[in-house]
């Protein structure tokens, strides 16, 4: 029975993401309306803390410790840090136990990879979850409902999410993840459903007119070309980068306001302002918009604006709210898996190289894009898919003792 729950409760850890942006209901933004009601939110809120508590507790009872879960734990550390020593010491206190559930789903996908059907089911979350919120995304586009959301984005596919760059986010990673699965998974009906997921999700993609995640598609693409077909890729790669350069100059341009590439600036300067102030162990997790108020220069958008809620840059958030010690821990981490992956792939199948690839392109993706977006979601996206990831890398979609 407990490892029935933990298994649920893992599969749950992959398939909230879409749902996290339904927290603006606890603290709305003008001029935009929460897209569910408080009640709504407080019941995803629970079904996720027991998400997190079946995750925590697979994760101690199987006792297994992943490759890199020492340089995850130290994330975890300097996020408690920066909340302790911070601005908002409950908020932070909070989004580091939250980060510390994601690092209990990446230990108990690790360690229940190999019972039978887990992989298949964890999977089968993923895509699903991801393809309802697409479907979701492109439905309210087209009815332009709510409309005042659709007008503050400029006719831009939101969805779920707080603005359509998350989205775009989300999907870079989504979409990798499922054509990785019809790559291995193909002439069967879960390749063909995987299949289907990606094409859903490309459009939804599409329909976020993200500049920058379009050039972020495009390194995804790349990556995954270089590594799996270096020779053939190269003409996959030339067609990608004409269409990101005749999308970014054409169509895009029109669905943006014209201040959203100068008031990156703004972010940034903000962002580095906050860390020379607090060098150490930052201004505290989400603490950000706190001190924007006054780290802000005088011509600078004011503090109700988007801009004031995060630097809009992942290394520049992390020093920000954590300090050095959390960007060392990120950088510890993402070596370390780096590492781990290389070693798992050296002697990898076909169809490990194809699946942990394509799911290792998606977070390269989520991290160039995450060097002009908000971070809000990338740092648990790439927690919980470098989990996929390795298991891809060292036993595949249906380990040998495990699947049907």
């Amino acid at each position: 029975m407990i490892d029935r729950f933990a298994i649920v409760s893992l599969a749950a850890m992959y398939a909230l993401f879409p749902l996290y942006g339904t927290f603006v209901a606890f603290v709305p933004h003008p001029p935009t309306a929460p897209l569910v009601p408080r009640s709504v939110a407080l019941a995803i809120v629970a079904v996720m803390l027991l998400a997190n508590l079946g995750v925590t507790i697979g994760a101690i009872r199987k006792r297994v410790w992943p490759t890199i879960g020492t340089a995850l734990v130290a994330n975890v550390v300097a996020t408690y840090l920066g909340a302790f020593f911070g601005f908002d010491p409950g908020v932070g206190i909070g989004l580091a136990t939250g980060i510390a559930g994601f690092v209990a789903a990446h230990v108990a996908l690790i360690a229940y990879y190999r019972t039978p059907s887990v992989a298949r089911i964890v999977y089968f979350a993923l895509l699903t979850s991801g393809l309802l919120a697409a479907l979701l995304a492109i439905g309210l586009l087209v009815l332009k409902t709510p409309v005042d959301l659709y007008a503050f984005n400029h006719g831009r596919a939101i969805g779920t999410f707080l603005n359509p760059n998350e989205l775009a986010e989300y999907l870079l990673v989504y979409v990798s993840a499922a054509g990785g699965l019809a790559i291995v998974r193909r002439g069967t009906t879960f390749g063909t459903y995987a299949l289907v997921c990606a094409a859903v999700g490309s459009l939804a993609l599409a329909l976020t007119f993200s500049r920058w995640g379009l050039v972020s598609a495009f390194v995804g693409i790349v990556a995954y070309a270089l590594a799996m077909r270096p020779r053939r890729g190269l003409a996959l790669i030339a067609g990608a980068l004409v269409l990101a350069v005749a999308l970014n100059v054409g169509l895009w341009t029109r669905h943006h306001d014209p201040q959203d590439t100068g008031v990156r600036w703004v972010a940034w300067r903000a962002g580095l302002t906050t860390f020379l102030h607090f060098p150490l162990t930052g201004a505290g997790p989400l603490a950000f918009e706190r001190l924007y108020p006054v780290m802000r220069a005088p011509d600078a958008p004011g503090a109700d604006t988007p801009i004031a809620f995060d630097p809009h840059d992942m290394p520049l958030s992390i020093l920000a709210e954590s300090g050095a010690l959390g960007l060392a821990a990120a950088i510890w981490a993402f070596v370390a898996f780096g590492l781990a992956l290389r070693t798992m792939l050296s002697h990898a199948t076909f169809e490990r190289r194809a699946l942990a690839t394509a799911l290792t392109a998606g977070m390269v993706a989520v991290l160039v894009h995450s060097l002009l977006n908000s971070v809000s979601i990338s740092f648990a996206i790439v927690v919980q898919f470098s989990a996929l990831a390795l298991a891809a890398a060292q036993w595949g979609f249906e380990p040998a003792n495990g699947g049907a």
